[in-house]
């Protein structure tokens, strides 16, 4: 404990985080003579670092823990002309494989200058990958990384990855992780500034990867050591005037560049956003401008304490305030509560290669969420329902029952361990192991609806609020192989990862003793310790060519994820609660979620430019999280005499093609342009699905149906058009098919029309949707200068999401009228928005 104390200490004094292992690449390749000779003894050189190595009897070499950038190498060896390769983009743990042929010369004074360019296909890399760099991040009309993850292909605009739930994503940052444990999803945004390159994986994710059923996002932030960097960015929504607008201002300044002639450089980011929301017009009679606030701030510092040995730091913080918006308060808006999170990373990291083969990294960060809904205390929170008008269609008084403190704090640990074995062999270890502080501390009180969305009125409110406090922990062990063969190039990718969570909770045991004609007490008769769960994810991935410009991919994996701590630990204690039982109870014995992949795909290079793809994927998962009523009486009401409680049951199957043609550089056009394919279905759309029919009196769903969020067909084009050099087109645009809703007609909000029809969920589909985003950008100004400072450079753009503002809807009601007998306007997304900013790098 006393180590452990220490350790937390130097956390809380240091800023830190850094360049993992999977934030570096690797460079391999041969050398040979022009006659196809093997040359032993040629000496490789990174330009500008003291990394390099020579090349073995084979003519081979391996060039390991590069940090993400662009390179240029020098091959040289006496007498033969010097080789340099210039533009080697190395990505976070990517292989680059390079082949040099050598030329003999009388004076090795002559060099050969090769430009290099990454291959089109890559072979390493068995499951599929979209990476997005910075610049392309700069000339997209996004402010969101979840808006990033939207763009590609296979994933909807809002965030579904492969026909898998919203929530099934893990989030990292220089290879960190950043999710929001309690309520799931991404915890912190960074400024775009900062980032270097987004990686998406979607499918055949290798074992380094756990908790995480449909995909991994990995952020990997800039680090520039041979020159100074700064850049201004402020864009605005409001120059136009008209509707139009959200009232939204966005900024960023970012500096980074080496310290002097030492061996630090660093990066200092920091963004804001303040907007007054799509529904400003009714938001600013209740609350002064801006409405929305957020802002983030990102800075690392990097010491090479020798060629060998790198110490990294950072501090991460993020902040967001706003306020929801639901039609149905628009008369009374300041009764829903203001809302806030806090979010703070600190890290530090250890980088030290051992050998060329052999390296080896330690990283401790500590992450913590702060979250709060509503002000004032808990005691201040009235158990009276607001108040609706005569036809039980607006609220028109009172305040939402909500009010909530909510803290998750993670100390990690975490080692990896990366070394060439053999000749062809590759091997990755790691281990990480985290201690979580949860403290949450909710009173949620809501009235019961109708499945039609008519309140009711003369019924007690349902009671979701939750005070917990738990210590749990979990923790990881891969162990991973990735070899190539000298053949034909074929790769392949296997690996083992075994994880574990400990709840450190006890779950009550529940007896129920009648007191009455269909009423019963609950009585509490023994508390069991909850089990250590443990997951062992099998890994395999293959990549052979089948001609010289067709390569196939084959991988397979199974994933875990663990349950939201929300769903381990809420409402487990009743007792202290004035507002009567809780509806929904966590249960600590959850079994992890399972989700078995398979991918195939068959990837043809049409030339050095241009190439396409087809790709076949099935998941299935089972042990999904969903929730069961126990009701020791005939009440259809959970929460009456009994409770709902999280469980593991649903099953979801989900399967799809995804065609693409991809053309990743060009004289004045690139991009991808795709279709897909897909199908999600299911027993279970969320985690209260249960809870939710128990109390409407549906039968919960035996056979699979498709997922509100099932996109049949789906086109995307994602290009850049530069056609002059100084005016840059980014444009992006989106068609789908309609989405299932559920038809099951009702004249006044309480019964169906006809009791007789069966109720089948999602029984009808929405009109398909369409969107078009763009922005331009133009060059005014470019002033050169010499030594470390960067060039100067001033832009203006126009940005615009939704340019033809199509009127792209989202819900209709279970009558099929978009909106509702309300006609709420959130029923259709939001339209065109356009924005004009400047850009200024110095």
């Amino acid at each position: 404990m006393k180590i452990r104390s220490i350790l937390i200490l130097l956390l809380v004094i240091l800023f830190n985080t850094a360049d993992a292992i999977g934030n570096t690449g690797s460079i391999t390749g041969t050398v040979k003579s022009i006659e196809g000779e093997p040359l032993q003894g040629a000496s490789v050189v990174l330009i500008g670092t003291k990394i390099g190595t020579a090349t073995n009897s084979k003519g081979n070499f391996l060039i390991t823990n590069i940090v993400h950038g662009v390179y240029n190498i020098r091959i040289s060896m006496i007498g033969f002309k010097p080789v340099v390769y210039e533009n080697i983009d190395i990505r976070p743990g990517s292989i680059m494989s390079i082949s040099i042929e050598m030329q003999l010369s009388q004076l090795d004074l002559e060099e050969v200058v090769v430009e290099a360019s990454a291959p089109i296909i890559r072979r390493d890399i068995t499951g599929t990958l979209h990476n997005v760099g910075r610049e392309r991040i700069e000339n997209s009309p996004i402010s969101t990384l979840e808006e990033i993850a939207g763009l590609q292909v296979g994933v909807t605009r809002d965030g579904y990855i492969r026909g898998g739930r919203r929530k099934e994503v893990l989030y990292l940052i220089d290879g960190l992780p950043v999710n929001d444990l309690i309520s799931g999803g991404l915890g912190s945004e960074i400024p775009k500034s900062s980032i270097e390159q987004y990686s998406l994986q979607t499918g055949g994710m290798e074992a380094e990867f756990g908790d995480a059923l449909s995909g991994v996002v990995n952020i990997t932030t800039v680090t520039s050591k041979e020159k100074t960097i700064r850049s201004f960015r402020l864009k605005s929504d409001s120059f136009h005037g008209g509707t139009e607008r959200s009232n939204e201002i966005e900024g960023e300044f970012s500096l980074s560049g080496p310290l002097s002639r030492s061996k630090l450089s660093y990066l200092i980011t920091s963004s804001f956003n303040m907007s007054d929301s799509r529904w400003w017009q009714d938001m600013t009679l209740y609350f002064n401008s801006p409405i929305n606030t957020s802002a983030s701030f990102l800075s690392k510092l990097v010491y090479e304490v020798s060629e060998n040995k790198s110490l990294s730091l950072q501090g991460l913080y993020a902040l967001r305030n706003w306020r929801d918006y639901e039609f149905s308060w628009r008369f009374n808006l300041d009764g829903l509560p203001k809302r806030s999170r806090k979010s703070l990373r600190t890290a530090i990291f250890w980088n030290h290669k051992l050998s060329q083969q052999t390296q080896y990294s330690a990283s401790i960060s500590r992450y913590r969420i702060n979250s709060r809904i509503g002000e004032g205390n808990r005691e201040d929170i009235s158990p009276e329902p607001w108040q609706y008008d005569f036809l039980l269609r607006y609220v028109t008084s009172g305040s939402r029952n909500w009010w909530g403190l909510i803290d998750q704090e993670n100390y990690n640990f975490k080692l990896d361990l990366q070394s060439k074995l053999f000749e062809r062999h590759l091997f990755k270890t790691g281990a990480n192991i985290n201690f979580f502080d949860i403290n949450s501390d909710v009173v949620k009180l809501e009235p019961r609806m109708t499945y039609f969305g008519k309140p009711i009125i003369d019924q007690d409110l349902l009671n979701y609020s939750n005070r917990y406090h738990y210590k749990p922990r979990s923790g990881s062990f891969y162990i991973q192989d990735k070899i190539v063969s000298g053949f034909d190039g074929s790769t392949v990718s296997l690996g083992v990862r075994i994880d574990f969570l400990d709840p450190r909770a006890l779950r009550p045991s529940i007896e129920y003793v009648p007191i009455g004609e269909d009423e019963y007490r609950e009585d509490i008769i023994d508390l069991v310790p909850a089990e250590i769960k443990f997951s062992i994810s099998p890994r395999l991935g293959f990549s052979a060519p089948i001609t010289d410009r067709m390569i196939m991919f084959l991988s397979f994996g199974q994933y875990f994820q663990n349950p939201l701590f929300e769903q381990l630990y809420s409402g487990l204690s009743n007792v202290q609660f004035r507002f009567g039982n809780n509806v929904l109870r966590g249960n600590p014995d959850l079994e992890p979620e399972t989700t078995r992949a398979i991918e195939i795909s068959f990837r043809y290079r049409i030339n050095t430019e241009t190439s396409v793809s087809a790709i076949y994927y099935q998941k299935e998962t089972t042990n999904q999280i969903d929730t069961k009523t126990f009701l020791p009486s005939n009440s259809r009401i959970a929460g009456d005499y009994g409770f709902a409680q999280f469980v593991n049951s649903p099953l979801a199957q989900s399967s799809g093609i995804e065609f693409m043609l991809s053309r990743k550089s060009g004289d004045w056009v690139n991009g991808n342009i795709s279709y897909v394919l897909s199908k999600a279905k299911g027993l279970s759309q969320d985690e209260g699905q249960g809870l939710n029919y128990e109390q409407w009196g549906f039968e919960v769903p035996k056979q699979l149906y498709f997922m509100s969020w099932d996109q049949r067909h789906t086109f995307k084009g994602d290009i850049i058009i530069n056609p002059t050099g100084k005016l840059l087109i980014s444009l992006f645009w989106e068609l789908h098919t309609g989405r299932p809703y559920t038809f099951y007609p009702s004249d006044d909000r309480s019964a169906p029309v006809d009791i007789e029809i069966p109720f089948v969920p999602n029984n009808r589909r929405l009109p398909g949707s369409g969107v078009m985003d763009i922005q331009i950008s133009r060059e005014i100004y470019t002033s050169h200068k010499n030594g470390s400072i960067s060039e100067q450079k001033i832009r203006i753009y126009f940005a615009s999401k939704n340019i033809l503002d199509a009127k792209n809807v989202r819900w209709v009601d279970s009558s099929g009228n978009i909106g509702g007998e309300l006609s709420d306007p959130s029923a259709y997304d939001v339209g065109r928005r356009s924005f004009i900013g400047l850009i200024i790098d110095f």
